[in-house]
């Protein structure tokens, strides 16, 4: 168990310190350029998807565990993965890194009070995590603060340096989050997995479908119908339908012990990636023809 989680928190960090060292001021030029999008797109991940799996957890029949695991996705949003999406459907690769450069440095001061929402509402009764929350919540300010914020110094006085390890910091961190995904996935709870079994998946998958198809599809026609264009739509909507599920699983596993609060996050790592591959794809290719 000790293992995973190091394994876990090292690729966190890895991703986390890659998000910092993104931003640059070619980011907050176009920011200047492009702030009514960049602005939609950032309210829709920081306000919207929040208010939507609180919503639809609101009224669905879960274990409380799994409510807590939605929420937590949705407050955690998308990394590198929906860089890489927007570059192979041909989106907006410039908005798609501005807007995660952006999130990146927002869910150093949502993540945290969010966080700590979400366990008062949804697990208060719960000896599981019981009263205090001040020292998970701390360990979460750290988490974030400390690789954001190496990646953005690096990236301002070393930036010989991100560029010569960019590229392969990201095929590390991919490497690793596939092994934690498989071996959370698939080992038992003994060896550090979360203990998913088939029906788990049976009454999860609905719910975290709806909660996934909705962010995309409602992401996207939202701004379409803001007079942005497909592409720019296309974008926006890659970055709200895709979570950082490797986040989500280290706060709720990690960092506060619960596995099955981290079910949810794992379910949806499994398939986000291609459906929100399909449908970026599709939708543009099909405005494309209109």
């Amino acid at each position: 168990m000790l293992t995973l989680d190091i394994i876990l928190k090292i690729t966190v960090f890895l991703i986390l310190f890659a998000l910092g060292s993104a931003i640059s001021i070619q980011e907050l030029k176009l920011l200047r350029k492009k702030w009514k999008v960049i602005g939609l797109g950032l309210i829709l991940q920081m306000i919207f998807l929040p208010i939507l799996a609180f919503g639809l957890v609101y009224f669905v029949d879960l274990k409380q565990e799994w409510k807590m695991g939605i929420f937590l996705v949705s407050i955690c949003p998308g990394g590198s993965m929906s860089n890489l999406i927007s570059y192979l459907v041909g989106a907006e690769l410039g908005l798609s890194i501005a807007l995660t450069s952006m999130n990146s440095l927002l869910i150093l001061f949502s993540l945290p009070l969010l966080t700590k929402f979400g366990l008062y509402y949804f697990m208060n009764a719960s000896p599981a995590i019981g009263t205090s929350f001040s020292g998970p919540i701390l360990e979460i300010v750290f988490l974030l603060f400390i690789p954001t914020i190496l990646g953005l110094l690096c990236r301002i006085y070393f930036p010989s340096f991100v560029k010569q390890w960019e590229a392969k910091l990201k095929l590390l961190s991919t490497i690793l989050l596939a092994l934690v995904f498989g071996m959370k996935f698939f080992a038992s709870e003994a060896m550090g997995g979360s203990g998913m079994n088939i029906l788990d998946v049976q009454q999860l998958l609905v719910p975290v479908l709806l909660f996934h198809l909705t962010a995309l599809i409602a992401s996207f026609f939202i701004s379409k119908f803001s007079s942005f264009t497909i592409k720019e739509s296309c974008t926006i909507s890659i970055e709200v339908g895709l979570q950082n599920t490797s986040l989500a699983i280290l706060i709720s596993a990690s960092i506060l012990a619960n596995n099955e609060m981290s079910k949810p996050a794992l379910l949806l790592a499994i398939f986000s990636f291609f459906s929100t591959l399909i449908f970026a794809f599709i939708s543009l290719k099909f405005s494309s023809k209109n």
